[in-house]
């Protein structure tokens, strides 16, 4: 995968430095596990850091990316898309149950993940795990409104692996990691291109 981050100028400087750190710390050019290298897979984000407030009324940080249309849109997490329709825009379910795991600096914006099918999973056949890109830690599961689909993707030999592509915490960025959004997408490259704040692309 590689990134190619901008500084979109309606970000507050500290929080573009720490998100363009977490980006760029590692290779500018990886490939998602056992990859063939048969595609390139381009995603339109746009630097996306800010303060909310939560549904329980919890001040919450976000920091990372978002997918937006070839407009500039911002694409809702809900339609589950991106700019390029082989890759699905989720969340992570299930993270408060593995809150020791969803800590760990593996699941850090940029950090590839891997998806594993639980077909013997005795409450949905159809579940796929999500865990860091060794294989050690799982932080949750592919949300069942899309693990149907995923897991027929694996079922039909198309296996597909990620990247976090934003994360959430507790008040501030050194607070609690509480969520993850994840993008998800065939093994390949990844690419993701990152236009400013004003929908234009750094090049």
């Amino acid at each position: 995968m590689t990134y190619e981050p901008t500084t979109p100028r309606s970000q507050p400087r500290g929080f573009r430095a720490a998100i363009r750190a977490m980006f760029n710390r590692r290779s500018r050019e990886v490939t998602t596990p056992a990859a063939a290298r048969s595609s390139t897979i381009t995603v339109k984000v746009v630097e996306d850091t800010h303060l909310f407030d939560g549904d329980d009324g919890d001040t919450l940080w976000c920091g990372g990316y978002t997918p937006i249309d070839e407009d500039g849109s911002f694409m809702p997490i809900s339609e589950h898309e991106a700019s390029d329709p082989r890759c699905i825009y989720s969340n992570v379910a299930g993270v408060s149950h593995r809150a020791e795991a969803l800590q760990q600096k593996c699941f850090s914006p940029g950090e590839q993940i891997i998806l594993r099918p639980e077909p013997t999973n005795a409450y949905d056949p159809n579940a796929v795990a999500v865990l860091d890109n060794s294989g050690t830690f799982q932080v949750g599961y592919v949300p069942a409104a899309l693990s149907g689909r995923v897991a027929e993707d694996f079922r039909n030999g198309s296996p597909l692996s990620g990247i976090v592509i934003s994360e959430f915490r507790l008040g501030s960025k050194r607070g609690k990691r509480v969520g993850l959004h994840v993008l998800l997408a065939p093994h390949g490259t990844l690419l993701l291109s990152v236009s400013d704040a004003e929908g234009e692309d750094e090049g």
